[in-house]
């Protein structure tokens, strides 16, 4: 039997060039991208994109997706009825809290486009509605401002510990010192195997995870308060914090095994998370600890001189239910009795930290959490003020995520890693509320 020459391949099969393969791919591609957002997001023009895109293919819509050209229109139309709700929910939510006029003109076109007839009247009733409510909200809303006497925006990195951020921020506020973050969650986190999942040797990957601000301020209050100097919380010369902390953990644990003490390479590794740390100190924790506690060991030489708080400066209080997961749906506290308990604390000018479902900051109009997709988060509540163009009573959030302003919704003034967020927005993603007296 002879082979066929590899020259008559292409006579056998359709001819196909590599840019019309990769235009292909794309295509299918785009497609997937449009089935996965056009419940959340406007993809009229990303639908046009499409069809451009199979047509240079050299498929029909049908031979490459396995539809019609009319589903995928349909698609495009269902994401514009889409975007008529949440802008009919960005109407319902403004009109609590203070003027609808950002969302009037967007709302009576989609009424227009969709045929909901009666939307003339639905719409005066919101203005009405927004109208007495931005009378009550603008004599309410006092102008005040906390987040120039706080510490610059910090950078949680790759760990989850925005609990242990907005706890060092409250503390750092009452005793007007840059209060470490880290050192409060590894206090936090004292028992550290169940702080990092690590296996034998540290071969299993890392579980740096979340906790609770009151607690954690409460727990760090009994030995006291370290300085971010002595132990920052982000940086570490460079890398991923995390990551450092893994392979620093590694190193010291294989170290202490083997009591050996030539620790210059480990001095070298701790000293990008321990900046304060002597090559003597890293000798003393190796000599005088078990592997389990290395990083604590390492932390306690850290901070010699720790900032003892009196009891009444520490009396945490944190109001809301947030008992896991499977509960983030479930409400103990309504929006309004949130608001109270914001209120009168930054007009007694105390920030507020608050458990917060954080796809809200990517999106205002993002869906709020549920048990199998929780966007669980802390951030610190540093002032409010009354937004004249918006007609809304406004929070500036805090955020652990560095001084950029990128990730946040376009709809949000940002500087410096902090944002305004209107009230309702706030409220209705918040779940707990959490201050020093």
């Amino acid at each position: 039997m002879k082979y066929l020459p590899l020259l008559c391949l292409p006579f056998l099969f359709p001819s196909i060039s590599l840019a019309e393969s990769t235009t292909c791919s794309d295509a299918k591609e785009l497609y997937e991208g449009i089935k996965d957002s056009y419940d959340k997001t406007i993809v009229t023009r990303t639908v046009q994109m499409l069809k451009t895109s199979i047509k240079a293919c050299g498929q029909t819509t049908q031979q490459l997706l396995g539809v019609d050209d009319k589903f995928l229109d349909s698609m495009a139309k269902e994401s514009r009825k889409r975007e008529f709700l949440r802008v009919k929910d960005d109407l319902d939510n403004a009109a609590k809290y203070g003027n609808t006029k950002q969302f009037e003109k967007e709302f009576a076109d989609y009424s227009k486009e969709f045929g909901f007839d009666d939307y003339k009247n639905y719409l005066a009733d919101k203005k009405q509605q927004g109208l007495d409510a931005e009378a009550k909200v603008r004599n309410s809303c006092t102008a005040v401002d906390m987040s120039k006497e706080m510490p610059a925006t910090r950078n949680q990195d790759s760990v989850g510990w925005c609990y242990a951020f907005t706890a060092a921020d409250l503390m750092s506020y009452k005793l007007k010192k840059n209060i470490s973050a880290a050192d409060i969650a590894l206090s936090y986190q004292d028992d550290w195997l169940s702080g990092m999942d690590r296996g034998i040797l540290g071969t299993a990957a890392s579980d740096i995870g979340g906790g609770f601000i009151d607690n954690a301020i409460s727990k760090s209050a009994k030995e006291g308060f370290c300085l971010e100097s002595d132990v920052p919380s982000e940086d570490n010369q460079g890398g991923n914090f995390a990551e450092n902390m893994r392979q620093l953990d590694f190193q010291g644990r294989n170290q202490i095994l083997a009591q050996n003490l030539a620790c210059n390479d480990l001095y070298s590794e701790a000293k990008k998370m321990f900046p304060k740390i002597s090559l003597a100190d890293v000798q003393d924790v190796v000599n005088k600890t078990v592997e389990e506690d290395f990083i604590l060991g390492l932390r306690k030489k850290s901070c010699k001189n720790r900032i003892q708080a009196k009891p009444e400066v520490v009396s945490v209080q944190r109001k809301g239910f947030y008992n896991g997961y499977n509960d983030l749906i479930s409400r103990a506290v309504s929006d309004e009795k949130y608001a109270d308990i914001i209120d009168e604390q930054l007009s007694n000018k105390n920030p507020v930290g608050v458990g917060i479902d954080a796809y809200g900051f990517y999106d205002r109009r993002a869906p709020a959490s549920t048990p199998k997709s929780v966007g669980a988060h802390a951030v610190t509540i540093t002032a409010r003020r009354f937004n004249e163009k918006t007609g809304q009573c406004e929070y500036k959030i805090r955020n652990s995520w560095g001084k950029g302003c990128s990730q946040y919704d376009k709809g949000y003034e940002c500087k410096e890693g902090q944002f305004w967020m209107p009230k309702g927005d706030v409220l209705r993603r918040t779940w707990d509320v959490t201050y020093v007296k």
